[in-house]
């Protein structure tokens, strides 16, 4: 895998998609095929595994009618395992705390706020 060390210690793979609108921190680890989408404020030391979109619009009729989402603000020390999906706010900021764990599958939806050392276990839906 070919990963690119940026200077802020970020390691990202060369399939990963960062959108121009995208803040992350520092030492932060994105696997191949990711999408990490404009008004996502990802902290530091985070890894996110292969096939993980975060801050995708929200799958609310309302808020894609009016094309107004919120931001997705993602804090330090988390794991996002493969295929991991994080809508944006319809309504409000979507909002993940330190240290939490989100394994394979897992999905958070919009306006979701979860706090510190959370796990979600696989195929869990969180809403």
């Amino acid at each position: 895998m070919k990963y690119k060390l940026t200077t802020d210690g970020n390691q990202i793979h060369d399939s990963a998609i960062i959108h121009k609108g995208a803040e992350l921190g520092t030492n932060n680890v994105i696997g191949p095929y990711c999408i990490i989408y404009d008004d996502v404020k990802l902290g530091s030391n985070n890894v996110v595994l292969s096939h993980t979109s975060i801050g995708s619009p929200p799958e609310h009729k309302e808020a894609l009618k009016n094309n107004k989402f919120y931001p997705v603000i993602i804090g330090d020390n988390n794991r996002f395992n493969e295929f991991v999906t994080v809508n944006s706010g319809a309504f409000q900021n979507t909002i993940i705390g330190n240290d939490c764990f989100f394994l394979r599958g897992s999905h958070i939806g919009h306006d979701s706020i979860l706090g510190n050392g959370i796990t979600v276990s696989c195929n869990s839906l969180v809403g």
